[in-house]
């Protein structure tokens, strides 16, 4: 079974020290004000060259302190991450829904929310439920990504056919 899961909002979880903020500054001028402030980010931003960087960073101190309680899981976590894209490979439907709990904790732990829960199991309600649940992005309906569909590491998955789909553009 295959289980799929995103860190929700994981670049804005990752605060910028105080002293490194100045790498992120910019400058804003008030309607109505003359002057020129100078304003600082202090989240990691999405899209910005070392945001993935530094929330790899974190993720991986924070699995380093979850190690030694549960090393198998840390492993096929730190295997299947990508970015803040989670996919693992689990036997069973019951070792899939102890997985998905214990890696509620952990990312919990860290103040980060699993979500977008994606799975070929149908017995663990998906993915009838999520197509059910999820509103079709305008990107999407343009990209024509099916409802039943969602995105593997950048591929069309339709989780109920255990489909990837490549797409190549007619010329």
């Amino acid at each position: 079974m295959l289980l799929t899961r995103d860190l929700q909002k994981a670049f804005l979880q990752v605060r910028i020290k105080e002293e490194e903020r100045d790498a992120l500054r910019f400058f804003w001028k008030f309607k109505g004000h003359s002057d020129i402030e100078t304003l600082r980010f202090t989240r990691a931003l999405f899209r910005l060259t070392s945001s993935p960087f530094l929330l790899g960073g974190v993720i991986q101190q924070h699995l380093k302190a979850w190690e030694e309680r549960e090393p198998e899981l840390v492993t096929q976590i730190r295997k299947g991450l990508y970015v803040d894209d989670l996919i693992t490979r689990v036997p069973t439907v019951q070792q899939t829904q102890q997985q998905k709990e214990k890696a509620i904790t952990i990312s919990s732990d860290a103040q980060f929310t699993l979500h977008k829960w994606k799975s070929n199991a149908v017995e663990l309600g998906h993915p009838a439920e999520q197509r059910d649940n999820e509103e079709q992005s305008c990107a999407n309906q343009q990209l024509g990504t099916k409802t039943s569909e969602t995105k593997l590491v950048g591929l069309p998955w339709d989780p109920a056919a255990n489909t990837l789909s490549v797409c190549f553009p007619q010329q």
